[in-house]
């Protein structure tokens, strides 16, 4: 018997087999899943997935229990509802068991548990883009942001990214003090001029490209650059407070602080804490946001334990599928399945 995990979001997605001692046997890697962007191709993906690792099943004679798809941009529409119908087809076709189940989630909800350990909490995601996501006791959910990168995505690598060329730009232009960000920009991309970056820039991969200096602004900030220690407090500053906002919705109901009996806990007590976990490419540099972060928190009365986690988000998924299953997730087992994930080779599909 096994699950079959996937996390899917805009860049990449990553599916895995695993059986239910916990034992991995199989991880692949595709391209983005999100449907709110190329949605013909983001289902072919999740075939692709699927396919290769129903493959896998059937060559090690197990049979898939669970099927378990966190996934970003579910929350849209009927889009959960599109994706749950095309996962189903697996079972028609014979591919899954027709009593499989199969479940598809938000990608915040994997990401969440890949550090709870499939238990409640509050994940801030700081990849290309950004969302602040909780999950009560109860199973009641709560979102801020998220609302893509013209909108929304404050504290993602997009923002920090957009941030810091405007920075260069208006250091350009003199309309502001010089940064180190360009000739760095320019040491990185090969480019003659700064302004070699427009085409770049303005293409259908805008957002990638954009997200891709994220992580040079912070290498700025590490040498003391104004601009861009301005822009990573900032960066900070946004997620500290969609972090709080999030923890301020349990006001007027369920609060992310219940406990499983459904009776809310006295935050004062000096375990009743609510677990916040920290995720994405952006706190690769977690040192230089998380001071500010705690701070922000820390001044709402908020009483929050941090985690960045070792494992990735398909672990989490992992956790979810074992949970639908009402398998019990001692860290034991869970640290097990995380240091397989991390030396498993995983096949591109």
């Amino acid at each position: 018997m096994a699950i079959l995990a996937i996390d899917g979001g805009g860049t990449k997605t990553l599916g895995v087999l695993v059986r239910r001692d916990g034992t991995v046997l199989s991880a692949v890697q595709c391209g983005p899943s999100n449907i709110n962007g190329d949605c013909v191709r983001a289902f072919q993906v999740l075939t692709d997935v699927v396919s290769s690792l129903c493959d896998v099943a059937k060559q090690c004679g197990e049979r898939v229990e669970v099927l378990f798809a966190g996934l970003a941009g579910i929350e849209q529409g009927n889009n959960r509802e599109q994706v749950t119908i095309h996962l189903q087809q697996f079972c028609q076709q014979g591919l899954l068991p027709r009593e499989a189940n199969i479940v598809v989630d938000n990608d915040a909800v994997t990401a969440l548990y890949s550090g709870t350990l499939g238990g409640p909490g509050i994940v801030q995601i700081a990849g290309t883009g950004s969302i602040t996501y909780g999950v009560h006791a109860n199973g009641r959910r709560e979102r801020v942001g998220g609302w893509g990168y013209i909108i929304g995505d404050a504290g993602s690598g997009y923002a920090i990214g957009r941030a810091g060329l405007a920075a260069v730009f208006r250091a350009w232009d003199g309309l502001a003090a010089p940064t180190v960000l360009m000739p760095m920009l320019q040491q990185c991309y090969g480019l003659h001029t700064i302004t070699d970056l427009i085409p770049m820039i303005y293409t259908e991969s805008a957002r990638q490209q954009v997200a891709a200096v994220a992580p040079l602004v912070l290498e700025a900030a590490d040498v003391g650059d104004k601009a861009a220690l301005e822009i990573v407090k900032e960066a900070a500053q946004d997620m500290g407070q969609a972090i709080t906002a999030l923890y301020k919705k349990g006001d007027g109901g369920p609060s992310p602080l219940l406990s499983e009996s459904g009776e809310l806990n006295v935050p004062n007590k000096p375990n009743d804490t609510i677990q916040v976990v920290l995720t994405g490419g952006v706190f690769q540099r977690a040192a230089l946001l998380l001071p500010t972060i705690k701070d922000i928190c820390s001044a709402a009365g908020m009483p929050a334990q941090f985690h960045v986690p070792d494992c990735p988000p398909v672990a989490g998924a992992v956790f979810a599928g074992l949970r639908c299953l009402n398998i019990p997730l001692p860290a034991q087992l869970c640290s097990w399945i995380s240091e397989q994930l991390a030396a498993m080779t995983v096949q591109r599909v």
